[in-house]
């Protein structure tokens, strides 16, 4: 989440507290590199949950979870268009380079429809497992975006860009549609209607996994990796599951006195803010455009 929490930083004049945070990425690089090896991908694999020791927190879903995987490319750009110089460029150079070589790794070549594809991942919503969803529009968009700052790094630089990265690029499959236009969360997902077909979704039958042979392998991967660290675990991952258990004690505790006082006051409106952040290659504006489009 630290999206949420801190890239606003870089946009308000205050680029150094960022900064303070990504130089953590930095010391998390050889437990995330070690992820990566673990499950047979180039580069390093960002923790979804973690703590100050960069461990995987454990999670049925979050070893699962990708979405967070182009942050620190974001971050690093962010703060680099803040204050611009080739030392902070050589500085982070190799984590942005690295970081974008397992994102190339992680997608996979559809020789039927000639383009690229993510699968075998949970989508951000954590609606969409990951044996059952193609093509997750989230992170198809901030794949795009990734790779493709990963490549003006390396143009700063003086360097070549990847041809690999560009195929990527130009073949990464489009994000899915409805008929009119609106896009959808996955182009294949539980609850998804197959409009092609024109069948609703709640009468498609029960969805086969796009790639069982991935899904289960990291799926057994990742299941007997926090078996063997349960049996290791120290006493700062048992704080950190305790101080995780309390929050959702609070929380829950905090959703019984609000409702009671809705009751109350006879149920009045309640109104949320809904925060657009976008991660277009070429402007950092609002909502997500689909630039390769």
């Amino acid at each position: 989440m630290v999206m949420w929490h801190s890239f606003h930083y870089a946009l308000w004049n205050k680029a150094d507290l960022l900064e303070k945070q990504l130089k953590w990425y930095k010391t998390a690089v050889p437990m995330a590199c070690d992820i990566a090896a673990r499950q047979g991908f180039n580069g390093i694999r960002w923790m979804k949950m973690t703590d100050p020791s960069s461990k995987e927190a454990p999670s049925d879903v979050g070893s699962f979870i990708i979405w967070q995987q182009p942050h620190v490319i974001y971050m690093s750009e962010l703060i680099y268009r803040a204050r611009p110089s080739q030392e902070f460029l050589r500085e982070y150079a190799d984590m942005v380079e690295q970081t974008a070589a397992f994102m190339a790794s992680f997608v996979n070549y559809d020789s039927d429809n000639d383009r690229y594809i993510i699968q075998g991942a949970c989508a951000a919503n954590e609606s969409y497992n990951e044996e059952t969803t193609l093509n997750p529009a989230f992170e198809m968009a901030y794949w795009h975006f990734g790779l493709s700052i990963a490549q003006k790094w390396r143009e700063r630089l003086g360097l070549q860009r990847h041809a690999e990265w560009d195929e990527i690029l130009a073949k990464l499959a489009p994000l899915a549609t409805s008929p009119d236009g609106i896009y959808l969360p996955a182009e294949k997902g539980r609850g998804i209607p197959d409009f092609v077909n024109g069948i609703p979704a709640e009468k498609l039958p029960e969805m086969r996994p796009v790639d069982t042979l991935m899904a289960s392998v990291l799926k057994k991967q990742t299941v007997l990796f926090l078996y063997r660290k349960a049996r290791k675990a120290n006493v700062s991952m048992i704080l950190f599951m305790l101080q995780e258990l309390l929050l959702k004690i609070c929380w829950l505790t905090a959703c019984c006195l609000s409702r009671g006082s809705l009751i109350k006051k006879k149920c009045k409106r309640l109104w949320c803010v809904q925060l657009k952040i976008g991660i277009g290659p070429e402007d950092l504006g609002v909502g997500i455009i689909p630039h390769w489009q």
